[in-house]
């Protein structure tokens, strides 16, 4: 299953998205594909993914950087959006 999941893009530890990247690390070791969408929410923004070098994420997940408003097409195809 693909499953992709909209995050808040932080660059500090903040519970929530700590909590779906945990959910992405047990999904991809169960084989399941993971999409993290980090995206500015909550006044959240990050630039790029070296940024979440404080969180150790399975070589699995794939990030991706959103802006607010992306285009048609932009998001990876899916199973599941949570």
């Amino acid at each position: 299953m693909i499953i992709s999941f909209a995050a808040p893009g932080y660059r500090v530890r903040v519970g929530g998205a700590v909590a779906y990247y945990h959910f992405a690390n047990a999904l991809v070791r169960r084989g399941h594909k993971v999409n993290l969408l980090h995206a500015p929410i909550f006044g959240g923004s990050v630039d790029h993914v070296e940024q979440f070098g404080w969180f150790d994420f399975e070589p699995g997940v794939e990030h991706h950087l959103v802006n607010a408003d992306p285009a048609p097409g932009v998001l990876p195809e899916a199973d599941v959006v949570w």
